[in-house]
């Protein structure tokens, strides 16, 4: 298709002109400007100043009228010419717009393709590095992968950085994984309090976002966690021992002093016995001593003698006596008989 429908472009154009005497009119018109620029309004030439600027004013609405009707007439054929040219313009867009209609489908397909093309790279690109799913999914579909002018090319080289860049991360995944099971087939063997991975999982963070850290010291904090939790566990159990041998030496040091204070108390006792036991045998002894000595003179030749007594004095008092002599009279082989008693008998 030519340009040969905008031939319009070479039309003919005349420039419109009027005929006027232009510099007389403007000559005119500063002479009136010059008369009245230092006027002084006056009472004889107030009415011939308005009669004046009365005319200017005419004047004025006649160039005016003149003008709008002489600019309509110029401006029909260019009026004309622009409607005209609008009308082209309206046509042309039409087929345009249909155009670019078609065109935009095929941009549209064109850019589905590429991102086909570029998913099937994300697939290509996982299988030959071998990326696992959570690695796959991480792959972006770049904006850039849907240009028209992006080639192939760019969109392969730019999904195999990223799957190079997802391989590094899981192979340092890996290899950290792999020294937290190491560190585990030691580290439960020397501790009670048994590590799991979740024990790992903030240090092992720490080495995936820091790509400035060796991943062998990743294996060298583990041990250092460990032997920390070993000397805890040390130091714990000595205290704990150390613990149980104070509570046992107070336990032994309570029980000598419990046994001390039993044989003391069982001492006291025996020597209390055998005081009350020789104090009882003295007193048995005197007692026996005393009784034979009355059955000595209850077998004695001695006369025995009669003793009449008389006693004054209150009831309760004279029983109490009377109870005491009679228990006398019977200790000593007296014969004691009341011979009145105004009271209770014995």
């Amino acid at each position: 298709m030519n340009n040969e429908i905008l031939d319009i472009t070479n039309a003919k154009t005349t420039v419109p002109s009027v005929v006027c005497d232009f510099e007389k009119a403007k000559k005119e018109a500063l002479e009136y400007v010059e008369t009245y620029k230092n006027i002084v309004i006056t009472e004889d030439n107030y009415k011939s100043s308005k009669a004046d600027a009365k005319k200017i004013g005419g004047t004025i609405l006649d160039i005016e009228k003149f003008r709008k009707t002489i600019k309509k007439e110029l401006e029909k054929p260019i009026k004309e010419f622009d409607a005209n040219c609008k009308e082209i313009e309206n046509i042309l867009s039409e087929a345009k717009e249909t155009i670019l209609l078609q065109t935009d489908q095929y941009d549209e397909k064109i850019r589905q393709e590429k991102l086909e093309y570029a998913r099937s790279c994300i697939t290509e690109v996982s299988e030959e590095l071998g990326l696992r799913d959570e690695y796959k999914s991480r792959f972006v579909e770049r904006d850039f992968f849907t240009n028209l002018t992006t080639t192939k090319k760019a969109i392969k080289e730019d999904i195999k950085a990223q799957g190079i860049e997802f391989k590094a991360a899981q192979d340092k995944v890996d290899n950290l994984d792999n020294q937290i099971k190491i560190v585990l087939s030691t580290a439960n063997t020397i501790v009670e309090q048994k590590f799991n991975e979740s024990d790992f999982a903030m240090l092992k963070n720490k080495y995936m976002s820091d790509d400035t850290l060796d991943v062998n010291g990743f294996s060298v904090e583990m041990m250092a966690a460990v032997n920390k939790r070993k000397e805890d566990e040390e130091r714990i159990k000595a205290q704990a021992k150390e613990k149980e041998a104070l509570r046992l030496a107070e336990e032994q040091r309570k029980r000598e002093e419990a046994e001390k204070a039993r044989l003391e108390a069982e001492a006291k006792a025996k020597e209390l016995k055998e005081q009350l036991e020789k104090e009882a045998l003295l007193k048995k002894e005197k007692e026996e001593a005393e009784k034979k000595k009355m059955e000595e003179l209850k077998k004695s030749s001695t006369p025995n003698y009669h003793m009449e007594i008389s006693l004054d004095g209150n009831s309760a008092s004279l029983k109490a006596f009377g109870a005491e002599l009679k228990t006398l009279s019977e200790k000593y082989g007296i014969k004691f008989t009341v011979l009145k008693d105004k009271c209770h008998p014995y």
